[in-house]
């Protein structure tokens, strides 16, 4: 995130990058999981991706396999963690031609 080169008095100061994750708002994405439908699973999914930094809060909806993570995380690290617990992850916006996953 970039921030003014001047104080509040007008005065010039030294440009200043931040790291856009630790200064970035949460945000709120959805993955698909395939391969994840029961109550277990959904635990596995809930926690491996809660214990990544930067993740506020990961809630699943086992009826359409997704998962809707907020926080400031990349989405494909969310999708590295869950594949790494043994589920495919595909972005829900990734689908080509805007067609619609549920179809």
């Amino acid at each position: 995130m970039n921030h003014s080169i001047y104080d509040h008095d007008g005065r010039h100061t030294a440009h200043c990058e931040h790291d856009e994750k630790s200064s970035a708002a949460p945000v709120t994405q959805e993955l698909i999981i395939e391969g994840a439908g029961c109550a277990s699973c959904v635990g596995v999914i809930e926690r491996a991706i809660n214990k990544i930094s930067g993740v506020v809060k990961a809630a699943m909806n086992s009826a359409l396999h997704t998962v809707s993570v907020t926080g400031t995380v990349q989405t494909e690290r969310l999708i590295e963690v869950a594949e790494s617990a043994d589920y495919t992850a595909k972005n829900i916006n990734s689908k080509p031609n805007g067609e619609c996953w549920y179809e």
